[in-house]
């Protein structure tokens, strides 16, 4: 309430210094006139419609049209000639929450980075609706060796969808309270390219999304879909997690480790899938469902192999 009175307080002595800045209020006082309890009221009324009329305003059209596609409202950014199109709309961006940012070109990161607060925001790159990405790119702000860092706190959504992240620098996704993480299409550049959920995250991947380092903790999860060898050599991390691969093709993990009761599950894969450093602590489990159409080949192997504190893999290879 104190915060609420001072903000209008603050706007209605603007309105008094220059009304035609925001329009007339019902009451405007003079110098030395007392002024009355219920026209107080008044004025602080109209001033707090004015404020939630400009909290509805959308971006522009494409926002505040029908939802589109991808079950949000729409805007198209094209960064083809202006690589600072994005910088420029992602304050409003943000306050529009949710919304479908339609990407072209080059754009570049935002220079406070991409970091959501609560927000459910999607970037997409064209070609989604054909089927055939032709991937924008989101690059960092400065530098194009530089680092490109995206983060999500108190229960954030973020998709992103044919798109190439960075160019030579590497890119780290993290999430701390109960977000919601989905890729799609999504290329990364030279570097390395990580993701890191806490405390009850949700990753979801498709489509041959090029990850090269996945840490889950504290009841996070994740499914990936379709992971084959050029998703690369990577090390996943499980303390107290899930995660769930789907109709894996043959491919190798430089690492998994399981530990406080994290579990791992192979669901329809096809073919040898190679884990050269497992270790699994604090009952966690591994749970294997091949695909049964080539048996001979669906197996999970090892190049070493700790399996600790009741944990187990089921069934025994």
């Amino acid at each position: 309430m104190v915060a609420k009175v001072f903000m209008a307080t603050t706007l209605l002595m603007s309105v008094l210094a220059a009304p035609l800045a925001l329009g007339d209020v019902p009451t405007t006082f003079s110098n030395g006139e007392v002024a009355d309890a219920d026209a107080m009221n008044d004025n602080f009324q109209s001033l707090d419609s004015r404020i939630l009329s400009l909290e509805s305003v959308q971006i522009d059209a494409a926002a505040s049209a029908a939802e589109g596609s991808f079950g949000l409202p729409e805007l198209a950014v094209d960064c083809t000639t202006n690589p600072s199109a994005l910088q420029d709309a992602w304050g409003k961006i943000l306050i529009s929450s949710p919304i479908a940012v339609l990407l072209t070109g080059g754009c570049k990161a935002p220079q406070s980075g991409i970091s959501l607060g609560g927000q459910t925001i999607a970037l997409i790159g064209p070609g989604v609706t054909s089927g055939e990405c032709t991937a924008a790119t989101l690059l960092p702000a400065e530098l194009a060796s530089a680092a490109l860092y995206l983060s999500l706190n108190f229960n954030s959504s973020l998709w992103l969808q044919c798109l190439q992240l960075g160019s030579e620098g590497s890119v780290q996704i993290t999430g701390y309270a109960a977000d919601y993480l989905r890729l799609q299409s999504v290329k990364k550049g030279a570097g390395n390219f990580s993701v890191e959920l806490r405390n009850g995250g949700v990753f979801r991947s498709y489509d041959f999304n090029q990850v090269t380092n996945l840490s889950l903790k504290n009841n996070s999860t994740a499914e990936i879909n379709h992971f084959y060898e050029p998703f690369g050599s990577f090390p996943i991390e499980l303390s107290g997690s899930r995660v769930k691969f789907r109709f894996a093709q043959p491919g190798t993990m430089s690492s998994l480790s399981l530990s406080k009761g994290s579990v791992a599950e192979f669901e329809n894969f096809y073919g040898p899938i190679k884990i050269e450093s497992l270790t699994l602590s604090g009952r966690s489990f591994i749970y294997l469902t091949p695909s049964g159409e080539t048996p001979q080949h669906e197996s999970l192997d090892t190049d070493s192999q700790t399996l600790t504190d009741g944990s187990a893999i089921f069934p025994e290879p």
